[in-house]
């Protein structure tokens, strides 16, 4: 049994290296390494600049704000200008730093120690997950826990390991003690969702040396992107930190920057604002009458236009004769061919080529027809619970499928004693890959599917994937309709319809396009075989549709 794999994965990648020297640091968008070091003098009369109670670090925190008034303002001042550092633009003038990146969802580190001492590997462990109960006890972050690799699903992944091996595997080239990246959503815009730190054991003077950079790779990837040299006591030191503990300053910009308010694609500008508000003034926030910020509207501009070319294309294909059906029945094209201007099946013809033609990654298998000739019974499997968009676009999808009458039998449930040979799965992003171990881990929306070799290629099963934490209502619906047709052999993405279900750019189609559904109808021609080479296929296709 041969098997062929499609993934869909938006998202934005920021590599950081050298955490040691980076307080001029670039960020990057591709995996280049970057090494910088600093001239600058630490303040070192500015390492406690203001007395603050203190605190257990086994107790639970008791946040700054709830005794703000027991406090001097000139601390909250002293933190609001180093949060603008670490969190914001003020050390690196990026644009990403001018937004607001944090996690909304549980966050769950799988640690890899690859050294060889067990005692050394279990006294760091120890020590982690004491860090990581001290940031639960802060009470404002979403939950965080600690696995060791293979325990459980991560969204952050954790490597101990040498230099040499960090830089080959996952780093490109890493020179110094340590690197990260993370990984943020593009609707809400710098909602982060996952990241990978390493730390190089090798090139670390101590134990406690590596465990004080665990520690700051840890803090920075929760939304904290900069280094500053402001501060020894301080995690965020851009020199070794003193020690693997936070400072009180430290404790502050983490609680300001989980704070409620402040959301996720917030303009820093405005963040700032809500902060002197919330610690210096009378603190009368009301977030229901916060403006949108500007990376909310650029995603409302971006569906608006989506939204725009999908119209136009519409009304192409309206001039065309074609009637727009986006959820009822379907009528097939063949029997009202005489109707429809040929140019729309000549770009169905086209557009058939790439879509079932070749698969996203070249292969040896491209070029031959590849679909189901038995019935299809999906189980919808929901982790988290059903999701009523959801299950509503599985009905609509499987009625206008049957509807055509020429595809095999579909049939769906979300029992799992179902009798299945598609199973979609609904789960949080890092548990997909522990349900579906063969699963491109980190893609939002995927299929796999498999085919028999006698005969060729008629495709015998599918796994399908969808994250439900990372994507909202409308992008599981659009994921759903996506992976589930290509899974019926429509394999490729295009790039030349806005309202195609196949279209490479990640969007927000909530139906199959006109021309997706004669892509659909002329893949399922009883005359199409699975097996048939393409340009035999498109031969038989052209004069079905344009022959006499």
């Amino acid at each position: 049994m041969q098997s062929k794999k499609l993934t869909t994965s938006p998202l934005n990648r920021m590599l950081i290296v050298a955490l040691m020297f980076c307080l001029s640091l670039g960020l990057f968008t591709s995996p280049l390494l970057a090494e910088t070091e600093t001239d600058q003098d630490p303040k070192s009369d500015l390492i406690n600049p203001l007395e603050t109670p203190a605190e257990d670090p086994l107790a639970d925190r008791k946040p700054f704000f709830d005794r703000k008034d027991e406090i001097d303002p000139a601390f909250f001042e002293a933190g609001i200008e180093y949060y603008k550092k670490v969190a914001g633009y003020e050390v690196r003038d990026v644009e990403m730093n001018y937004y607001v990146k944090k996690w909304t969802s549980p966050i769950r580190i799988g640690i890899e120690d690859r050294r060889g001492n067990a005692e050394v590997k279990k006294a760091y462990l120890e020590q982690m997950q004491a860090f990581v109960d001290q940031l639960n006890r802060l009470g404002c972050l979403p939950e965080i826990s600690i696995y060791a690799k293979g325990d459980g699903p991560a969204n952050i992944r954790f490597l101990v390991a040498t230099q040499k091996y960090l830089g080959d595997v996952e780093f490109d080239g890493l020179k110094k003690q340590a690197g990260y990246y993370v990984n943020w959503t593009g609707d809400p815009l710098y909602r982060l969702f996952s990241a990978t730190a390493g730390v190089a054991f090798d090139k670390t003077e101590s134990d406690e040396e590596c465990l004080t950079f665990s520690h700051q790779a840890l803090v920075q990837m929760l939304g904290f992107l900069s280094l500053a040299p402001d501060y020894e006591d301080s995690i965020f030191y851009s020199e070794v930190p003193a020690s693997p503990q936070l400072s009180e300053l430290d404790w502050l910009v983490l609680e300001m920057h989980y704070r409620p308010e402040l959301k996720p694609g917030m303009d820093f500008y405005r963040a700032v604002e809500i902060l002197e508000n919330l610690y210096l003034g009378d603190a009368d926030y009301d977030a229901s009458k916060e403006p949108e910020s500007e990376s909310e509207k650029n995603t409302v501009k971006w569906m608006e236009d989506e939204a725009a070319e999908v119209k136009k294309l519409q009304e192409k294909w309206e001039a065309m004769g074609v009637d727009i059906n986006e959820d009822g029945p379907r009528k097939t094209f063949y029997e009202r061919r005489k109707d429809i201007d040929p140019e729309f099946f000549e770009l169905g013809l086209e557009y058939y080529e790439i879509v079932a033609g070749h698969g996203e990654f070249d292969s040896a298998d491209d070029g031959y027809v590849k679909k189901w000739d038995f019935p299809v019974n999906v189980y919808l499997d929901f982790e988290n619970g059903p999701n009523d968009k959801v299950v509503e676009a599985m009905d609509r999808i499987v009625m206008q499928l049957n509807s055509l009458e020429l595809l095999p039998e579909i049939t769906w449930s979300d029992d799992p004693e179902t009798d299945y040979n598609v199973h979609i799965v609904v789960a949080a992003l890092d548990e997909l890959v522990y349900i579906m171990p063969s699963a491109p881990p980190g893609n939002w929306g995927f299929f796999l599917y498999y085919w028999t070799n006698n005969p060729q290629y008629q495709i015998t099963s599918a796994d399908i994937g969808i994250a439900d934490d990372v994507n909202k209502d409308y992008h599981m619906v659009h994921l759903l309709q996506e992976e589930f047709v290509q899974s019926l052999g429509l394999i490729n993405d295009g790039e030349l319809y806005a309202d195609s279900i196949f279209n490479q750019a990640w969007g927000h189609i909530q139906y199959p396009g006109e021309l997706d559904w004669l892509l659909i109808e002329m893949h399922y021609r009883p005359e199409i075989k699975p097996g048939m080479p393409m340009d035999e296929a498109l031969d038989i296709l052209r004069d079905l549709y344009l022959g006499e």
